[in-house]
């Protein structure tokens, strides 16, 4: 499983048989459980120590009961024409490539290093014994290829001949990474303490049902970045929800009715 995280050589001896050796090792795997089952899975030490949930991305929807409409509109017909042109052409682009027994290195471009560069020291400054990350730290650190992964995956879905990572795909990937590490934080039963616990006493404060990040950031003199770590932990743990974005409007943030 951990070979196959990062491409990695994975051996398989058996008694009396010849070794299994798979060069460049892939494994996609894909889980639809409940929290609870993740976190019975955090709790287990032979797994912790391996690593293996570090490896994982994780998404808990926000639950849409209670608001759930009996017909909805189909998916746009440009939007499902673009998205299964993208599928098949990558698949068709991958496949010659494995059939080839090839495979092909993607460069980063001058813009999107920098960008990706920047993340990374931002990211680093939060690592320490101190910093928020420091739970987590196992997770985050994994996670440092795989934002290089994801900005990979946007621009091969554009152009499976690319050749090169540009600032807009790498800019669409760090874009996600709160949102990653909001779940992640979750799912491995991080406290509401620290940044969190102050973020969601500001919320209570307002007494306002729907704030904007802006709002937080100005009265706690905090960094936008990291309050938008701490809402997406609040927004998985069931605090918040991210309400959809209407044209330019700030982006605006719902609290639950509880806290107000």
């Amino acid at each position: 499983m951990n070979k196959g995280y990062s491409g990695g050589t994975a051996i398989v001896d058996r008694i009396g048989r010849e070794s299994i050796v798979i060069k460049r090792a892939h494994l996609v795997v894909g889980l639809l459980v409940q929290p609870d089952v993740l976190r019975e899975m955090a709790k287990n030490s032979e797994m912790a120590g391996r690593g293996f949930l570090d490896r994982f991305l994780f998404a808990q929807p926000v639950s849409t009961v209670g608001a759930r409409e009996y017909e909805t509109a189909p998916v746009p017909e440009d939007v499902s024409v673009y998205w299964h042109a993208g599928v098949r052409s990558l698949v068709s682009a991958s496949s010659e490539l494995l059939k080839a027994g090839d495979y092909r290195t993607l460069a980063l471009s001058s813009d999107s290093y920098v960008l990706y560069k920047s993340w990374w020291n931002t990211k680093e400054s939060r690592l320490g014994t101190e910093g928020d990350l420091a739970s987590p730290q196992g997770w985050v650190s994994k996670h440092e290829g795989m934002m290089l992964r994801i900005a990979a995956m946007f621009t091969l879905f554009e152009n499976p001949q690319a050749e090169q990572v540009e600032a807009g795909q790498m800019e669409a990937a760090l874009s996600l990474w709160e949102y990653w590490l909001g779940q992640a934080q979750f799912v491995f039963g991080d406290p509401v303490v620290g940044s969190r616990a102050k973020v969601l006493a500001a919320i209570k404060e307002s007494g306002q049902p729907e704030f904007t990040v802006r709002e937080i950031v100005r009265k706690l003199h905090a960094k936008a970045d990291l309050v938008k770590a701490d809402l997406a932990h609040l927004q998985a743990a069931g605090y918040v929800r991210h309400l959809p974005k209407q044209g330019t409007t700030s982006d605006k943030w719902q609290a639950h009715p509880d806290l107000i």
